[in-house]
Parts: structure tokens; C-alpha cells; sequence
């Protein structure tokens, strides 16, 4: 398994969606990251960022950058988390957001090219 299960879309419109995502503990991007604590890797959150917002937002951007990140807590297995997207099409950005009912785990600005 590669990817958490989506397991309710909280909401949707044209420019921002929210999901609720379930990490699970035999997902390949914990194995190694890191023995006795595993951890998602930031790489792995951006990722799952982009590949979203081109799903459910019907784009297919390429990415160029990032203009801020900021990572708060790990995300561990077995976790409920929410993801936060926010198109920006005029300034070609993708404003995210995990968190939970608890903790603000990671956010930033993914750039993209025009």
C-alpha cells in the first residue's frame, strides 16, 4: 500500500477540498523512515498534495517549487488526518494543510510552473 485510504471528502469547491486520510502503518512510505519510529516523510506530503489537487481539481500542474513549508509533528501510523487544499490558479499556487482534531502536523506553498 502506497497511499492512505481516502475516507470522506469533508468538503469541495471549485478552488479547496478537504479529506480525511487514514495512514496506515503498512504503508511503504514508513518502512525505513525511521526503524523503531516510523514517521511519513515530508517528500511523501507534498507528493500526496500534488497528486490530489490534479485529481480533484482536473489540473495537471507540474510543480516548480516551494515558496514556504513549514512541519510541525510527525505524522505516525494508524493516524486520522486532514488534508487541506486551496487552489490559487491566477498566481499558480497550492496552499496545504495537515492536521487533526489535536495537532497542525505540516503546511506550505507548492509553486507550479505556468
Amino acid at each position: 500500500m502506497t497511499e492512505p485510504i481516502i475516507k470522506d471528502i469533508i468538503y469541495k469547491t471549485k478552488t479547496s477540498i478537504e479529506f480525511e486520510l487514514q495512514y496506515h502503518s503498512k504503508m511503504d512510505d514508513f518502512d525505513g523512515h525511521f526503524p523503531g519510529f516510523p514517521i511519513l516523510p515530508g517528500v511523501s506530503q507534498i507528493d500526496l498534495a500534488i497528486k490530489l489537487s490534479n485529481k480533484y481539481f482536473k489540473e495537471n500542474r507540474k510543480f516548480k517549487g516551494i515558496k514556504k513549508l513549514k512541519f510541525k509533528e510527525p505524522i505516525t501510523p494508524n493516524l486520522i488526518v486532514y488534508l487541506n487544499l486551496e487552489i490559487l490558479t491566477k498566481i499558480n499556487l497550492l496552499k496545504f494543510n495537515y492536521f487533526s482534531d489535536s495537532f497542525a502536523f505540516s503546511s506550505g506553498d507548492i509553486l507550479f510552473y505556468e
